[in-house]
């Protein structure tokens, strides 16, 4: 999930998180953006675990050891956490990662990804509750921006 530190056209000038924030694409809303990626580990019932900011352009894939600390098990994720390399480095830790193949064109299983994916639907449910009720993506870029 993004959190803008900057308007986009102050992003230049913007003094505050320098060298910390960086440019990322917000894909729901198409948008190039400047700030932080949100990165979190839900558990079932809907209750956020592990929360992991870094940088907009940072991958997922290198922010999951550290969301996966201390867990054991299932874990779900969604296409970008599909990496055969990193299900054994997962395997390795004791968890189970279990995520669609990266193209849906090109997916071996499309049963296994949909059913993937309707578990995936309360995460979905969590992120939108931070930004609608709470105005966790909307708001937040004007109020910690400084020039």
């Amino acid at each position: 999930m993004p959190l803008p530190a900057c308007l986009f056209a102050r992003a230049h000038r913007c003094r505050r998180f320098r060298g910390e924030a960086a440019f990322g694409k917000d894909t729901p809303l198409r948008q190039t953006f400047y700030g932080f990626g949100v990165h979190m580990r839900v558990a079932w019932p809907g209750v956020i675990t592990r929360l992991s900011i870094a940088p907009a352009n940072a991958h997922e894939l290198h922010l999951l050891a550290e969301l996966l600390e201390l867990t054991s098990g299932i874990v779900i994720g969604e296409r970008n956490y599909h990496s055969p390399k990193t299900k054994e480095e997962s395997a390795r830790m004791g968890v189970e990662l279990l995520a669609p193949y990266s193209s849906k064109k090109r997916d071996r299983h499309p049963q296994r990804s949909a059913l993937l994916s309707r578990f995936r639907y309360r995460i979905d449910t969590v992120f939108s509750q931070l930004t609608g009720r709470y105005s966790m993506q909307s708001g937040c870029g004007r109020a910690i921006c400084g020039t």
